[in-house]
């Protein structure tokens, strides 16, 4: 019986070391959403700062969508930006970063050539993991800005 509940707690902390590497820390997911998160909000000020909303006085329908569109652009700016990965992940772009990568080699004198294939350029790319956090905060970017734009309708 002894053997059996000690097999039981070599399995059990087997599979908790598997699920450790798995599953990102908290440090590294609060770095990450708190990144994308302070580059969305740069984003709406600079939108909001362009169209003069801090320094003069506006009437409310303007002050409405120049909100909706400074928090509209960065979540749709996030949003497509986890496209893009998401897409490259899949190889769709592979074609053309190795045509460029061979454009550049061809065209540059002194870079350092590079005989691959592009069977061989694909199998060495690394696939970007753990990109989820833009969509969550290009969604609720997205969805504070659809918010301002249902103020703006039913103020105007």
């Amino acid at each position: 019986m002894s053997k059996n509940k000690i097999r039981n707690e070599e399995n059990n902390n087997i599979e908790n070391k598997e699920a450790a590497i798995d599953r990102p820390s908290a440090k590294s997911l609060i770095l990450k959403y708190g990144i994308s998160f302070v580059f969305a909000s740069a984003m709406a000020i600079l939108a909001l700062w362009l169209r003069d909303f801090f320094t003069e006085d506006l009437p409310l329908v303007d002050k409405y969508r120049f909100l909706s569109d400074a928090f509209t652009i960065p979540g749709v700016t996030l949003i497509c930006f986890g496209c893009l990965i998401a897409l490259s992940n899949k190889g769709a772009l592979s074609a053309i970063g190795y045509a460029l990568r061979w454009t550049v080699q061809l065209l540059i004198p002194l870079s350092k050539k590079n005989n691959l294939t592009y069977h061989d350029y694909r199998e060495r790319r690394k696939k970007v993991e753990g990109y989820f956090f833009l969509f969550h905060v290009g969604f609720l970017f997205l969805a504070v800005g659809i918010v301002f734009i249902f103020l703006f309708y039913q103020v105007y």
